[in-house]
């Protein structure tokens, strides 16, 4: 599915779906997550993390994804794994 696709089934309220997509991407963050000396328990809390962060951004009216969901959600979960550092 598009990442357009995603931001529209979250602008119409189909939020389960939408992060269903975006699970799809846990794989490729646990493993940067492990990369970096984590643990699949941190790397689940990481990218819950990741979501919530994206959530927030969703609900602002002036958000606009300039990259990949993929980039977006790699780049905020690797700034949470160091922040935990």
């Amino acid at each position: 599915m598009s990442d357009q696709n995603i931001i529209t089934l979250f602008k119409n309220g189909h939020r389960d779906k939408a992060f269903r997509e975006l699970y799809k991407l846990y794989p490729k963050i646990e493993k940067l997550i492990l990369s970096k000396g984590g643990t699949k328990v941190d790397a689940t809390d990481v990218f819950q993390e990741a979501l919530i962060v994206l959530n927030r951004s969703l609900e602002k009216s002036d958000f606009s994804l300039t990259a990949s969901f993929y980039t977006y959600l790699y780049s905020v979960a690797r700034f949470i794994w160091k922040d935990q550092q």
